[in-house]
């Protein structure tokens, strides 16, 4: 991927500085798909035939861009608040709806996971919990410990919180 794709995957909260190189790649692909999927809808929306396709990660099309371009833009304007103004229960009542979409067995799954072993969830589920609700936006003040920052303000403390609380409200 070019450059330019990997600034506009970071400008709508797909990547971040802190992300190990697997995390980056794979969120960068979320974006390419994603785009590829709102390009479509869009081009659906316009009623046009928008031919395209990632061309080393430039889209290049056919006809119609501009309109699904403006539509695209429209997509990607912040909806979600900043976690400053989202409180750990609150983003847990959004996990749990993600739950409720999936097969029953993926909920129960993840309720009989011992506490102490939460932690395996932190790459994947911490990662859609921290992007989707813009984690790494937020400002926090490291509380480092032989370089490793423990402070209960960093994005992976917070999404490993919420979690937990998933997996509370599940045990009831």
């Amino acid at each position: 991927m070019n450059e330019r794709i990997e600034e506009l995957a970071k400008e709508h909260g797909f990547i971040h500085d802190h992300m190990s190189v697997g995390e980056r790649h794979d969120a960068l692909k979320k974006f390419q798909n994603t785009v590829e999927l709102i390009v479509n809808e869009c081009c659906d929306v316009i009623n046009k035939d928008c031919e395209f396709q990632f061309n080393d990660g430039i889209i290049t099309n056919l006809g119609g861009l501009n309109q699904a371009r403006e539509l695209i833009k429209d997509h990607f304007k912040p909806d979600k608040p900043y976690i400053r103004e989202t409180t750990v229960a609150e983003m847990a009542d959004v996990v749990m709806s993600w739950l409720d979409k999936l097969p029953l067995d993926v909920a129960e799954e993840f309720r009989v996971v011992p506490y102490d072993d939460l932690i395996q969830f932190k790459n994947l589920l911490g990662m859609n919990i921290r992007n989707e609700f813009r984690l790494w936006e937020k400002k926090w003040t490291p509380m480092l410990v032989n370089g490793v920052d423990f402070s209960p303000d960093h994005p992976d403390a917070i999404s490993m919180e919420v979690i937990r609380e998933v997996w509370r409200r599940l045990q009831v």
